[in-house]
């Protein structure tokens, strides 16, 4: 199961005329908790069912809605098979089920939409990042995450100098490498190559390669604003940041051939170079909050960040991941209903304020309540 795209999320955002499902859970694919992981998935689809029921949902649309999440619950090899935590969205028009790279609430939730609030560090400002890994024998794409790493399939692009080069490189293979000399019997003299820096023929090879590399890399990837760390020898990824035009390549990179190095390895490595980055932009995010709060530029309640968010008004946004507003919020009249707990049809108003605007192209600092500035579970900064 892929991890969804920034498409695949806006769709789910968008579909609000349920019953939609949605039940999250913390998993673990080793140990005694393996085996405790489909018990507490069937208790979660009891919980849904007992909203869907009082939510007004007919029994044969229930059934429909957790009918496929029943039958996981005998498939030995799929909870076998988890990261650190699933995900279950459930329509009368399908189902979707997700391993997540991160931990998430055991929560289930019926309403008329998505719950969509522990996918939000999938697409925060922490979220996402690409990880290049170059040399003339091998490419390969990772995509990052604090929590995980997955290699990322380049289809049909050629991974290798030899690939790209194809008849010519055989060619070249043949003929013992142009400028290889003989010994005195007459016998031909190999020529051995390593990772030294290359001749100027080859940079040009190397940089043709690359070259291909980086246009298929530009019109494979969705999300081109995440920033890119690459990991190679030093001449090679010169020659890659001098043709490259991935946006948002980072200055740093990973030095040395990463050829014996896992996706972990390159994880742990291009992670230590991203995490001051991330931080000193939440930090910055942060202090400019304090600055503005107080002039009406700002918000820490979702009373008055829910309608600045539908109106496109957040630029940035904290939003608590382990906290709760339920209610209801109406944005023809932009009225807000609050509830202490949740009743059926409720929202999550700190997620709808955080969804809203993310679609709206704001900054999403999904976080624990400490690190949400000004003391509660919500700010945000306004644009106007």
């Amino acid at each position: 199961m892929p991890l969804i795209t920034r498409q695949e999320m806006e769709g789910l955002i968008a579909e609000d005329r349920g019953p939609r499902v949605s039940i999250y859970l913390p998993t673990s694919p080793e140990g005694m908790e393996f085996k405790q992981n489909p018990i507490r998935f069937k208790l979660q689809l009891q919980r849904a069912e007992q909203a869907l029921g009082e939510h007004g949902v007919a029994a044969a649309h229930i059934e429909q809605l957790l009918a496929r999440g029943r039958d996981l619950l005998a498939d030995t090899h799929f909870w076998k098979h988890q990261g650190q935590g699933l995900a279950y969205l459930a329509s009368i028009d399908g189902v979707r089920v997700l391993r997540l790279p991160l931990p998430v609430e055991e929560i289930a939730v019926a309403g008329d939409r998505f719950y969509l609030k522990p996918l939000l560090p999938l697409f925060g400002e922490r979220a996402r990042f690409w990880i290049l890994a170059i040399e003339q024998g091998q490419v390969r794409l990772f995509l990052g995450s604090p929590h995980s790493v997955r290699e990322v399939d380049l289809l049909d692009t050629p991974t290798s100098l030899r690939d790209a080069l194809g008849y010519d490189w055989e060619q070249r293979s043949l003929q013992f490498h142009t400028g290889a000399g003989s010994d005195g019997a007459g016998r031909r003299n190999a020529m051995f190559h390593g990772h030294g820096e290359a001749s100027d023929d080859r940079k040009d090879e190397i940089a043709g390669f690359f070259r291909i590399v980086d246009t298929a890399i530009n019109r494979l990837l969705v999300d081109r604003q995440a920033p890119m760390v690459l990991a190679g020898v030093e001449y090679e990824q010169a020659i890659f940041r001098k043709i490259s035009k991935y946006p948002n390549l980072v200055a740093e990179g990973i030095e040395g051939s990463p050829k014996t190095l896992s996706g972990q390895q390159l994880h742990e490595r291009a992670w230590g170079l991203l995490e001051p980055r991330f931080l000193a932009g939440q930090h910055d995010a942060a202090v400019r909050f304090q600055e503005v709060h107080g002039t009406g530029l700002a918000g820490s309640t979702v009373d008055d960040v829910v309608p600045a968010a539908f109106d496109g008004r957040v630029d940035t946004i904290f939003v608590a991941t382990d906290a709760h507003r339920w209610g209801r919020y109406d944005p023809e009249t932009r009225e807000i209903v609050k509830h202490a707990a949740g009743h059926a049809g409720d929202i999550d108003l700190l997620e709808i304020a955080a969804l809203q605007s993310w679609i709206r192209g704001a900054t999403v600092h999904a976080v624990g309540s400490a690190e949400v500035p000004g003391g509660g579970d919500l700010a945000a900064i306004y644009r106007y």
